[in-house]
């Protein structure tokens, strides 16, 4: 029959089994675990507001761009919606 590993964490270069802490440590490895996703996600969400800047950049410049350089006649010109 295998045994498994029980999680540890390390910290300082030393590395202590999790179940063994106290209630107060678990509790503090709990919220870094927390915290952590939610630098991930917030990172994530950065991102996705940088490209939605570029995007609204490119936009404004092809705006500009059509209004200082209009379509001849009879041709249409790229609208953004």
């Amino acid at each position: 029959m295998e045994t498994q590993e029980k999680p540890t964490i390390t910290i300082d270069d030393k590395s202590y089994i999790i179940e063994e802490l106290s209630e107060g440590a678990r509790y503090c490895i709990a919220q870094i675990q927390d915290l952590q996703q939610q630098t991930q996600a917030a990172r994530a969400r950065v991102d996705q507001l940088e490209m939605s800047n570029r995007g609204f950049m490119e936009a404004l410049r092809r705006e500009i761009d059509a209004m200082e350089n209009p379509a001849p006649e009879g041709e249409l010109a790229d609208k953004v919606v």
